[in-house]
């Protein structure tokens, strides 16, 4: 199997990794609301297992030491594969989650949400399982994040708030009793709670001896990514977060260009997870250690959260308070973010 030759090669492809994961749900706010994120994220189910797959029979097959990832897959233990396969539904589970509650609100608020509640559960399970980090920075980090996460969703909040006073003085709505509804920030954390509690799944399936190497990993857990879209996913559609109940059959009817920004989508996503794994499994000189691993991936958050403001122009004409919140929310996952690497041991596990 092919793996990075060196730590600068290890770097480019985390910094790959982090443009893919922190940018894929633009294909989603591309499709401006035309499209229902359920019947979407079948296409991205499907882009992510095809991706991955092709890359497994590709540079997990070929290279100068002649084991593929059919050999590997052969080798690893039995738990090892349930274990990724789990881990690749839970994170799917809450990776829907997210959408349904990007679908809802904004990508600038959904997403940073999601990914960091999921970092707050990855870090306290590893120190729970691990106990190798520094409980101090752990928990400093976590305290850090669920302050900038209940900042963004007070943004939101604001944010919605302005605009229902807007239509109010437009004469669009009478009542200004109507309660703004946070179920999207809700579905947002829920979502990063499961995406969380996919990653001690992903450590325990690659543990020396009769662990998965990367790219067997990563097809279970595409795998488990494709299979648990379609359960998962007609359950969404009988029991919608908005909107009337939906048929599978309203799929085949959409257009190609919609079907094609999913599995866009799926690529990016499933290519930024498979970069992660492959670096993890790297080794000698181009060995990256986790202190400078997490902040790279995690930069996702940020990314998403720019992605948001200045690509799709969210949360504009509002007033100065809500942009101060923003700036504050994002200096402290940033804060956070850094003290949760650097709760980690400084050598590669």
């Amino acid at each position: 199997m092919i793996l990075p030759g060196s730590y600068l090669y290890s770097l480019i492809v985390l910094a790959v990794g982090l443009v893919l994961m922190g940018s894929w749900a633009n294909t989603f706010k591309s499709l401006g609301g035309k499209w229902r994120y359920e019947l979407y994220y079948f296409d991205v189910a499907i882009g992510a297992f095809l991706v991955v797959l092709l890359a497994a029979l590709t540079l997990g097959s070929f290279g100068f030491d002649g084991f593929s990832f059919t050999d590997d897959l052969r080798l690893a233990g039995k738990r090892q594969d349930v274990f990724a396969f789990l881990a690749g539904g839970l994170f799917n589970v809450g990776n829907m989650l997210m959408v349904a509650g990007l679908s809802l609100t904004a990508m600038s608020i959904a997403l940073p949400t999601g990914l960091s509640t999921a970092l707050i559960v990855a870090s306290l399970a590893d120190l729970a399982i691990n106990r190798q980090s520094s409980v101090l920075f752990v928990v400093a980090g976590a305290a850090t994040l669920v302050v900038g996460i209940a900042i963004l969703a007070m943004t939101w909040h604001e944010f919605a708030m302005a605009r229902l006073m807007d239509l109010v003085k437009q004469g669009k709505t009478k009542s200004t009793r109507r309660t703004i509804s946070m179920k999207g920030v809700g579905l947002s954390v829920v979502g990063g709670v499961f995406m969380g509690l996919a990653q001690p799944l992903i450590d325990a399936a690659r543990r020396p001896e009769v662990g998965l190497g990367p790219y067997s990993l990563g097809f279970l857990f595409a795998l488990g990514v494709l299979f648990s879209a379609f359960v998962t996913n007609l359950f969404l559609m009988n029991l919608p977060v908005a909107g009337e109940p939906i048929d599978i059959f309203a799929y085949f009817e959409a257009k190609v260009s919609q079907h094609l920004s999913g599995f866009i989508g799926g690529v990016l996503l499933g290519g930024g997870v498979l970069a992660s794994m492959v670096v993890a499994r790297a080794e000698g000189a181009a060995s990256v250690a986790p202190r400078v691993v997490l902040p790279i991936t995690q930069a996702a958050i940020l990314l998403t959260l720019l992605w948001g403001l200045v690509r799709w122009k969210e949360l504009r004409g509002t007033e100065a308070n809500v942009r101060s919140h923003l700036a504050l929310a994002a200096l402290l996952l940033v804060a956070g973010i850094g003290l949760t690497a650097f709760a980690l041991p400084g050598l590669a596990r």
